[in-house]
């Protein structure tokens, strides 16, 4: 499962928010979420709130296995 963030120019806290709770959601089902964001700015909103960690960021759709 994927969320493509790569049309994204802007994640607040209520975005990261969601974005966390599913990515814990999916674990708990026993899958993956893979998120797809390319702008710099957004990559590092998911850094610095750790959601990278829950979730691996995929520079593109391709790199989602």
């Amino acid at each position: 499962m994927a969320i493509d963030l790569s049309s994204c120019t802007f994640l607040d806290s209520s975005g990261v928010r969601i974005l966390a709770k599913a990515a814990r959601e999916t674990t708990e089902r026993g899958a993956q979420l893979d998120l797809v964001a390319s702008d710099p700015a957004i990559v590092r909103v998911l850094e610095i709130t750790n959601v990278d960690t829950m979730a691996p960021v995929r520079a593109s759709l391709d790199d989602v296995p």
